[in-house]
């Protein structure tokens, strides 16, 4: 009888353990509101006239532990020759108690933010845009989610203040993996 109260509570033991290591995300669960960001990302982006103008991969991935969310994204001309590329890294910031990101991008210009808000309808950052020239620029800069689709999203800034265009975007972008 022992052996057998002792086979099902260690049974239990180990499917609770199991569920938990299952539970547990691999990163830090402030960043959770940005975690469907990860995967890989195309967009197809078009001029006024509807031609092509680029294609943009996006690619994001979690790095240092789980600590910080690293994003790389390369734009590429009809011809597949390169356009620009950026690198942004997402975090928690402690002192803020928000997720900011910081970007630089080929083309010498500099981003930082922080995600003012995350619900259903995508991420909302506030942003500083500094150019090449040491320019300025402030946008607010929105992700945009449809409810319950987890394969598409799109990305746009307005500018608030500054230097730079007045909107740019929205783009939709398409998970690839």
């Amino acid at each position: 009888m022992f052996g057998t109260a002792f086979l099902v509570a260690a049974s239990m033991v180990l499917a609770q353990a199991e569920q938990s290591a299952e539970a547990k995300p691999e990163y830090d669960l402030n960043l959770e509101p940005i975690a469907w960001l990860i995967g890989e990302w195309t967009s197809e982006q078009t001029t006024g006239t509807g031609d092509l103008k680029q294609t943009v991969r996006v690619t994001t991935k979690w790095m240092a532990n789980g600590k910080a969310m690293l994003l790389e994204a390369t734009a590429r001309k009809p011809d597949g020759t390169p356009n620009w590329s950026e690198v942004l890294v997402n975090y928690w910031d402690p002192s803020q108690k928000r997720i900011c990101m910081h970007l630089v991008g080929s083309g010498g210009y500099v981003i930082q933010g922080t995600l003012m808000e995350a619900n259903e309808t995508g991420l909302f950052y506030e942003q500083t845009w500094v150019f090449g020239n040491g320019n300025q620029g402030y946008y607010k800069n929105k992700i945009g989610r449809q409810p319950g689709e987890a394969d598409s999203f799109t990305n746009g800034w307005t500018k608030v203040s500054g230097m730079g265009n007045q909107d740019i975007g929205p783009f939709e972008f398409k998970r690839v993996k």
